[in-house]
């Protein structure tokens, strides 16, 4: 272990602020869980401000703010030509070194860097780290580096591969994302390549267990970004097969997005109003206060390289319906709930069973579970070790 507090600097891709609470949450989670371990850490939050078109009346953006106790350096840059995003990330690069001495903050006094998520977060990180001297960790969370492999150029995918083998370590989140990145990507697996879950923030497992005991209604929620990725519209049609079956059932949707008016009016179509309630984006309280008034929490996403949410429920003894999206396999297995496949019967199937046999779930069991696996001490106890190898 370490004998003595470490100066750490994040850099992230992506950082919760007031309008956007739960982005990025998995890296203030785990900015806290080294905070109340007795270290100092900064966050550099980099981003890029959208495409060249989309950004044509923003402005180059550098901010200093504190969150929680944590001094956030929040940098985004306005792509300057169409096309060239490799210029974009040296310019995002150059923005970011002038942001330390505009804070006059010394890149020396840090003793290591830790990345999250390649595009820009890593990116900047690598060579931070080659420009200061400082050793730097990568975790990856990027689910577009599995399902959207195309959206990058050669120059990108020569980047991937120069931030993963730069790196002390890089952290996949899940199995299923470690083994599909690498085989995206033709890198050879390596001891550097391992698997370091999200931490599910400690609240979660202290909030009371709620029985699922089934009065008038029986409730159901998902909480995501609604974009086409989180599949929602395959549970709304799911949910007609359900409502056959069980018309006391209830279907909450928390979230904003480019998906919401489509889903919406698919509502109006199915005739299912009084079954959906939609919610907008909830605070990391708001929830913990939700999971707790549903007795199921449902995702369809079509890939996800973790799946916090699903964890956050699980954290909370609630069992869960999840499709197949990968990440999730390290969450949830039989006795914790239901894995299913892309199919409108599959999922409403598992949505049915699910309802038939709520009692026969263990909520203490589905905890205790997932506090084995992903509680904040057991992660960072294998994190600490990893920065002390290279701060000795």
């Amino acid at each position: 272990m370490s004998a003595r507090p470490l100066n750490i600097l994040i850099v992230a891709s992506w950082y919760p602020d007031d309008q956007h609470p739960t982005n990025g949450s998995f890296v203030e989670e785990q900015a806290q869980m080294l905070i109340k371990a007795g270290h100092r850490v900064t966050v550099l939050h980099t981003f890029l401000m959208g495409t060249f078109l989309e950004s044509l009346n923003q402005k180059d953006t550098c901010q200093k703010t504190k969150r929680s106790g944590v001094d956030v350096i929040r940098v985004g840059v306005t792509p300057t030509l169409p096309g060239f995003r490799g210029i974009a990330y040296q310019k995002l690069l150059r923005f970011s070194i002038k942001a330390f001495a505009k804070y006059k903050i010394n890149a020396a006094d840090f003793d290591l860097i830790h990345s999250h998520a390649l595009f820009m977060g890593g990116f900047i990180a690598m060579h931070l780290g080659e420009k200061f001297g400082k050793p730097f960790f990568h975790t990856e969370h990027t689910s577009g580096l599995i399902f959207n492999p195309e959206q990058y150029s050669r120059q990108d995918i020569k980047i991937i591969k120069s931030v993963y083998q730069s790196a002390q370590n890089v952290f996949f989140v899940s199995r299923f994302a470690l083994e599909k990145t690498l085989q995206q990507y033709c890198i050879e697996s390596n001891q550097r390549y391992e698997v370091l879950s999200n931490v599910v923030d400690t609240s979660f497992f202290k909030s009371p267990l709620t029985q699922n005991c089934v009065k008038d209604e029986f409730l159901y929620i998902i909480i995501c970004n609604l974009i086409p990725l989180k599949n929602v519209d395959l549970l709304l049609t799911a949910c007609c097969e359900l409502l056959k079956v069980y018309p006391n059932s209830k279907l909450t949707i928390a979230g904003e997005g480019s998906e919401k008016e489509r889903l919406s009016e698919m509502v109006r179509q199915f005739g299912i109003q009084n079954s959906v309630l939609f919610l907008p984006r909830l605070s990391r309280a708001e929830v913990r206060e939700q999971i707790s008034k549903h007795h199921v929490l449902v995702s369809t996403s079509q890939l996800e390289t973790f799946g916090l949410t699903v964890a956050e429920a699980q954290a909370m003894g609630k069992p869960v319906v999840v499709t197949d999206s990968g990440g999730v396999r390290d969450i949830v297995d039989a006795e914790t709930g239901i894995i299913t496949d892309h199919s409108i019967d599959e999922l409403a199937d598992g949505l049915i069973q699910i309802q038939q046999n709520v009692s026969k779930y263990d909520h203490e069991y589905i905890r205790q579970k997932t506090f084995s696996k992903f509680y904040s001490e057991k992660i960072y106890q294998r994190l600490i070790s990893y920065y002390s190898s290279v701060n000795k």
